[in-house]
Order: structure tokens, then sequence, then C-alpha cells
């Protein structure tokens, strides 16, 4: 009995020396936690919004913005220009030089010149009604993939490369254009007149530079001077 009673007394111990657990914290603390943060979130979103619409502006503002978009205007158009005249009047004019009026090396167009590397095959040809009569010459690199010949296309590639030049000299040329009346006219706008010399210098009226005020020759043309007013 003695044992149960320091038993009991030994486990009372215990239990008054744990702590007691903290009660859980209200639900109007919680959500009043919640809202807090959301109301955090919402301004931090609301500055970066603000930044944002202010750095664009500012980016908008700038007259690079507009050079830049002039710039890529004219260049679209000045491409157009210059694949047009590459497709229609270089093109088919070097294709006359080329092709030398051949048909063996193309259908009569500068895009269309190719070499063929192997022949095409004669199960192809002989399926289709017009494969003798096209399978003879192929005169395009489609035709000649049609029958299953290989082919180089060299006309694609000079076509490309004739555009590709075209249209780098005529952006050069515009470019080019464009800085030296843009410098022109900021010089106009910005000329000011020349300097005046220091209040203890004048000019010589023979050479037109810079001497002493009292200097009774000239020290680079050694001109008499006339004594200053």
């Amino acid at each position: 009995q003695e044992d149960d009673e320091h038993d009991a007394l030994v486990d009372g111990e215990d239990l008054e020396a744990q702590p007691a657990s903290a009660p859980p914290p209200p639900a109007a603390a919680r959500g009043s936690g919640t809202a807090r943060a959301a109301r955090r979130a919402a301004r931090a979103a609301r500055r970066a919004a603000r930044s944002w619409a202010r750095d664009f502006s500012n980016f908008i503002a700038k007259g690079d913005f507009f050079d830049l978009a002039a710039g890529v205007v004219m260049g679209t158009a000045v491409t157009k220009v210059v694949t047009s005249l590459v497709d229609d009047v270089l093109g088919p004019a070097l294709s006359v030089w080329v092709l030398r009026g051949g048909s063996d090396t193309g259908g009569g167009q500068l895009g269309d010149a190719h070499i063929v590397l192997r022949g095409p095959d004669p199960k192809l040809c002989a399926a289709d009604p017009a494969g003798p009569r096209v399978c003879e010459h192929l005169p395009t690199p489609e035709l000649a993939h049609r029958y299953g010949a290989v082919t180089l296309n060299y006309g694609r590639t000079l076509l490309l490369l004739l555009d590709f030049i075209a249209v780098s000299l005529a952006l050069f040329l515009l470019v080019r254009a464009y800085a030296s009346a843009k410098a022109r006219l900021s010089a106009l706008v910005s000329k000011e007149p020349p300097p005046l010399p220091p209040p203890d210098m004048r000019v010589c009226p023979f050479c037109l530079n810079d001497v002493r005020r009292l200097a009774a020759r000239c020290m680079f043309c050694t001109s008499t001077l006339a004594p200053p007013p």
C-alpha cells in the first residue's frame, strides 16, 4: 500500500512538471493576419504596376523609340522593293546569262538552275505517261525529286545570295543617307557664332590668328599691326 501511494505521488509530480500546451489562437486573430498579408501583397502589386507604367512611359518618351519604329517600317518597305527588284528584274536577267537558254540546267529561271547528281528512277518515269519526256530534261528540281533524282540546286543559293547583297546594300545606303541628313540638320540647328578672342587678345587682320592686344607685330605672319583702339 505504501508503494502504491509513492507511485501515485511521483506520477502527480510528473504531471505538474510538464508545461501546459498553449491554447490555439482564436479564429478572429487568424483572420486578421490573413487580411494583413493580403493587403501587403496588394500594395506590393500596385507599386510594381506603377513602376512598370513609369518605366514604359519613359521608354516611349525617348526619341530612340520613334527612330527605331521608323527604321523598322522603312526597312520593311525597302526589303519588299529590293526583293521585287531581285525576283522580277535581276533574277531573270541573270538566268539568261547563267542558263544560256538551255533546258539541261533549269526551266528558264535562276531559281530552277540545278545539276543532276543522280538520274531519275526508270520505274517512276515509266509509270507516268509524261514521265519519259520529263525525265529526259528534268527542268526543275521539284520534278527531279518527284521522279527520284538527286540534284544540286545552286540556282536557289545564288538567288538568295543576290537578294541578301541587294537588301544589305539598300539598307546601308538608306542608313548612310539618314545619318548624313541628321548630322547636317543638327549642325544647322546647333550652329553658333565663332567665339570671340579673350579681352587681352585680338585677331591679326592678315593671318587671322590670335595675337596679344598690345603687340606691334604679328608673331605668326610678322605683319606690322596698327595700335589697338
